[in-house]
């Protein structure tokens, strides 16, 4: 899910999916892949992973909710609290 010729963009999240805003449908535009804690959440959507026992929290370090910029080798390129997505999407994107 995370390797391949893409750029991921993943929130790590106690709560529900912050709202994204738009981003650019081309090639270049990142995967985005939502991983919740929250037990009530519902994979209603492709790219959302339920983690109720907090495997992704511990794996990426994060503290709170937090969007993990992944580049195509897997490697974290950058990581920001969600409360950042505008200013991180128009940074990145």
């Amino acid at each position: 899910m995370l390797r391949g010729p893409h750029w991921t963009l993943l929130t790590v999240t106690t709560t529900p999916l912050p709202d994204l805003p738009g981003t650019p449908a081309t090639a270049a535009a990142p995967r985005t892949v939502h991983v919740t804690t929250d037990p009530s959440a519902t994979a209603t959507t492709p790219g959302t992973v339920i983690d109720t026992n907090g495997h992704a929290h511990r794996a990426y370090g994060t503290t709170g909710d937090e969007l993990v910029l992944i580049r195509p080798d897997g490697c974290i390129a950058t990581r920001r609290p969600t409360a950042a997505l505008p200013s991180a999407g128009r940074n990145v994107l």
